[in-house]
């Protein structure tokens, strides 16, 4: 066989929520957050709340964390979209449309995430994303106010290797031809690298179409040598380096020939990897 195409199957699903002075439903993103690749990506907030014990002479401000450092992410160009009266350019006064004081703001939110993947020490920490601070009428700084971003579930990407293309070896017309039998036949090789402790499931089709120089077809029936099946599970538990490897997956294949064969056959089939959780 001469190639195997990779088809690499993600789910995303973000569920994010503020700090204890701050909360929100869902963060709307444009794009994937795929871990490494995604540098960054518009995000939308319908609603966030923000409560204090006492709003009396106090506001929120936004503010762009571009400046901080050792963060994962930063955010830019935030900007408040709601059309409420207590809402002056990019503060927000604890104060209702009557110009009552109240203790507690809402607000639409959207900007941009920049993400700094050097930044991540484990593939589970998420920084927290600071948008602003809370003021006094004096214009001092009484408390920040971040996003909590640790619950965001990052698509890890696989990347799969062929090792070895599968070669069904040679025979007289009309034997067998095998991976596990024939003369100098050999199965195919891959290999995974992807996120350690991650389980996966690797598909391939019961067979595969292989064609001579006159368009003479034979079917190849495939296997995993490891269950005898087109559907094989494992976890990524090895380590080379700062990858997760997952090595030696055989795929063997054979197929019936007759009096009428011969000649050099070739073909492909896709192999799909995806993982579990």
């Amino acid at each position: 066989m001469k190639k195997i195409f990779i088809i690499i199957l993600y789910i995303l699903s973000f569920c994010v929520s503020f700090a204890l002075d701050a909360q929100t439903d869902y963060i709307y993103l444009k794009d994937d957050v795929i871990y490494g690749v995604t540098t960054r990506t518009e995000f939308r907030i319908d609603q966030v709340n923000i409560k204090l014990r006492n709003g009396k002479g106090r506001y929120f401000a936004l503010e762009n964390s571009l400046n901080l450092k050792n963060n994962f992410i930063k955010g830019e160009n935030l900007k408040i979209t709601s059309n409420e009266e207590n809402v002056i350019g990019d503060k927000i006064f604890f104060r209702n449309r009557e110009g009552k004081v109240v203790d507690e703001i809402k607000f639409d939110l959207q900007g941009i995430f920049i993400f700094d993947w050097s930044n991540l020490k484990t593939t589970r920490e998420v920084k927290r994303l600071k948008i602003g601070k809370i003021y006094d009428e004096a214009g001092r700084v009484e408390e920040q106010i971040y996003l909590e971003l640790n619950n965001i579930d990052v698509i890890y990407s696989l990347k799969i290797k062929v090792e070895q293309d599968m070669y069904l070896g040679k025979v007289i017309a009309g034997e067998k031809l095998s991976t596990e039998r024939s003369i100098d036949a050999h199965p195919a090789k891959i290999s995974l690298v992807g996120e350690k402790g991650k389980r996966v499931e690797i598909k391939i089709p019961k067979s595969a179409i292989i064609k001579n120089e006159l368009n003479d077809e034979l079917v190849v029936n495939l296997k995993f040598r490891e269950n005898k099946k087109q559907s094989l599970k494992k976890k990524f538990e090895k380590v080379e380096g700062n990858k997760s490897i997952i090595n030696d997956i055989f795929i063997d294949g054979e197929t019936d020939t007759n009096r009428s064969n011969f000649g050099r056959y070739t073909g492909s089939f896709v192999v799909r990897v995806e993982y579990e959780d």
